[in-house]
């Protein structure tokens, strides 16, 4: 019996697929049990809440995401579900009501640069890749060329850019704030020694809900008794973090 996989997509994820889908593929979440190359049925599961079900072969099964290319499918049904439009956004919640609460909101990185903006000719050269050419880029591409690349495709291409011996602390740290990074990949960063030296790493991954209490342990095992003793003042940082850290200066 063929697996069926269900992928619902929001509006930015259909923005972000779109160029895959109206080239007959799709990336979604990790799927426990799937092996590259399975066949399967395919549900896509659009913002208007209409679906579609295509016969599909997994060509990328990885701890972050799992990409399909369809077997064969209605083009002009899947067409027309590209050229719906979006459903209406949520108004943008009201601006902080005083600059203290703005600076409370999140820890600043004094030591992180900040990103200049791509030339325009690597994004339109970066938009509308296909799979295998995002993960290419991802393995091989200069750091302008990933940040693009990550910017563009998201879950897509996180975890060949993490296993990329060239990514850069800045890289590496975008990444660890990431709250929709699946845990493998949160797993990986926390286990980089190397990455976990650097406190702009360690505060992006403190901030990051997702991280386990075993992770959690770890990266605060490694702060300095003066930095510690900081983290339970961090708005920011989860309660279970400064819980963690109170404790742990207790001892």
């Amino acid at each position: 019996m063929r697996m069926r996989v269900t992928i619902t997509l929001t509006a930015a994820d259909l923005e972000r697929e779109r160029a895959n889908l109206a080239r007959g593929s799709v990336v979604g979440p990790a799927v426990a049990g799937l092996d590259r190359g399975a066949l399967c049925d395919v549900e896509l599961v659009f913002p208007s809440r209409e679906r579609m079900v295509l016969p599909a072969r997994a060509v990328l099964a990885t701890a972050a995401n799992a990409a399909f290319a369809f077997d064969s499918w209605d083009r002009a049904a899947l067409e027309r579900q590209l050229a719906a439009p979006a459903p209406a956004a949520p108004p943008p919640p009201p601006p902080p009501s005083s600059p203290t609460a703005a600076t409370e909101a999140a820890p600043v990185d004094q030591d992180e640069p900040e990103e200049e903006a791509a030339p325009a000719s690597v994004q339109e050269r970066l938009r509308g890749l296909s799979i295998n050419e995002q993960l290419r880029v991802a393995r091989d591409g200069t750091i302008t060329e990933r940040i693009v690349l990550e910017r563009l495709y998201g879950k897509v291409v996180w975890e060949t850019l993490l296993r990329n011996t060239r990514v850069s602390i800045p890289e590496v740290s975008r990444l660890a704030k990431m709250g929709t990074m699946p845990r493998p990949l949160l797993e990986l960063i926390v286990g980089n020694p190397a990455w976990l030296k650097v406190p702009q790493v360690r505060r992006a991954l403190l901030a990051n809900p997702r991280l386990t209490q075993d992770m959690v342990n770890r990266v605060l095992q490694l702060l300095p008794r003066d930095e510690l003793a900081l983290v339970p003042q961090i708005t920011a940082y989860p309660s279970g973090v400064r819980v963690t850290a109170k404790a742990m200066l207790k001892r």
